[in-house]
């Protein structure tokens, strides 16, 4: 008797409670299309972090360029500022064509082919940008006595060779972290954008 009334109850529950979009294989597309987004979000978020804070940088050495007396200090300045705002351009340029990889109109092979084209173009302009952070970093270490002068700090050679040793390590151990990272991140997108191949 129960199992009949659990069937009657089945039977005549509120059309509006079944489910609206059966599980086609366009759906299960769709779901992994968005996990592949979700992948590359994981790129592109500390991208665009990275981005602000180097035209925070930027700003910052515009806004004080007036303690910049010297012409050497000016040129460095500029150089800076220049490397600062080339950055977020050069990260930009990266992940656009990576992120733009599935396209409506494309069949699955030819994603898979245009990743693979996109990724290497990726890990082109993420290696000119770390030669651009290295830049960067012999850039500020010159700059910092300049800006450091009233706080005691008189850019002798020590100081200099110090705070380059430093900043040399700690870039060369962060940028093979986040290479590492990407290069995973990137992995696993690609092997999610396999996956929808028929």
């Amino acid at each position: 008797m129960e199992l009949d009334e659990l069937k009657n109850a089945w039977n005549e529950r509120d059309p509006q409670s079944k489910p609206t979009q059966p599980l086609t294989t366009k759906f299960f597309d769709t779901l992994q299309k968005k996990k592949f987004y979700v992948k590359l979000n994981k790129i592109i978020l500390p991208e665009i972090l990275g981005s602000l804070v180097c035209l925070g940088g930027a700003f910052f050495i515009g806004f004080n360029f007036a303690k910049l007396a010297r012409a050497a200090y000016q040129v460095i300045g500029v150089t800076g500022v220049v490397i600062l705002v080339a950055l977020p351009i050069v990260s930009w340029l990266s992940i656009q064509d990576l992120y733009k990889t599935v396209d409506a109109d494309q069949t699955y092979q030819e994603a898979v082919r245009d990743f693979a084209f996109h990724k290497k173009k990726f890990s082109r302009l993420q290696r000119t940008n770390l030669l651009l952070c290295y830049l960067l970093l012999l850039a500020i270490v010159l700059l910092l006595p300049a800006f450091l002068e009233k706080k005691g700090v008189t850019g002798n050679n020590n100081f200099l060779v110090m705070a380059f040793s430093l900043g040399f390590c700690f870039l060369l151990i962060f940028s093979k972290w986040v290479i590492k990272r990407y290069q995973k991140t990137i992995r696993q997108a690609e092997d999610l954008l396999k996956e929808l191949a028929p």
